[in-house]
Formats: structure tokens, C-alpha cells, sequence
């Protein structure tokens, strides 16, 4: 018991506190640092659509400006309005950060995502704050 916390009888006797002053058991630590230097696997499998964005980009490596419209075009075959390009390409984003050699997709997609955000928002701004047209008239 420590004598200038006035609290600490109470602590030691109520179950399911935690003690602030508790060291870390030896497994928790253990646990906690191995997971922290596990490698993250590539080896998921991502899905067509990432591939196809890669094979785009790819195609399109030299030029930033052509790969961003290649990669808008492709993405309004799949998803026509901006909020499903928006969260297609989070999606794609999401399975192509673990990847290796994909800085350059990744600077496409993000560029594309500062234009889809803003748009997608102010769309949705519209669809739910504009006046519903009057149908007894």
C-alpha cells in the first residue's frame, strides 16, 4: 500500500481496477513488441479493380496528369457517381499501401481523391439541403 495515495487501500481491495502504478507483465510486453515488428503481408489478395488501377497507372507511369485521367476513366466505368469513385478508390488505396514499388499509384490516387472529396461533399450538400419540389401544384 502506498502511503500518500489515500485511494490505494480502496484499489487494492475493489477487483477489476486497474493500477495505474503496475508494471507490465512480462507476456503483455512480449506480445505487444512482437506484434509491433511483424512485417505487414503483401500477400493479400487484392481485388480486380486494384489490379486494373495498377495496370493503368503503370501504363501511364511517365505522365502524372494522363494517369489521373486514365484513372478517372477507368473509375467512372465501375462507379458512376463521386461518392462510389470515392470510396472505390479509398478502397483500392487501402489494398495498395502495403505493396511494394506503388508511391507513384498511391501520389495518383490521392491527387484524384483531393478533386473527388471536395466534389462528392458538395453534391451531397445539395442532394439533402435542397428544397423539395412542391407536388400539389
Amino acid at each position: 500500500m502506498n502511503p500518500v495515495d489515500p485511494l490505494a487501500f480502496n484499489r487494492e481491495r475493489v477487483p477489476g481496477t486497474l493500477n495505474p502504478t503496475a508494471p507490465a507483465r512480462p507476456a503483455d510486453t512480449h506480445a505487444f513488441e512482437q506484434a509491433m515488428q511483424t512485417p505487414v503481408e503483401a500477400t493479400k489478395p487484392v481485388s480486380a479493380v486494384t489490379l486494373q488501377v495498377l495496370q493503368t497507372l503503370q501504363a501511364n507511369a511517365g505522365n502524372d496528369e494522363q494517369a489521373r485521367l486514365a484513372l478517372k476513366h477507368l473509375i467512372k466505368q465501375d462507379a458512376p457517381f463521386a461518392k462510389q469513385q470515392q470510396e472505390a478508390l479509398l478502397r483500392v488505396l487501402g489494398e495498395i499501401k502495403p505493396l511494394p514499388d506503388t508511391t507513384g499509384a498511391s501520389r495518383v490516387i490521392n491527387t484524384e481523391l483531393r478533386h473527388l472529396i471536395p466534389l462528392a461533399g458538395m453534391i451531397d450538400h445539395l442532394m439533402r439541403h435542397t428544397h423539395k419540389p412542391d407536388l400539389e401544384s
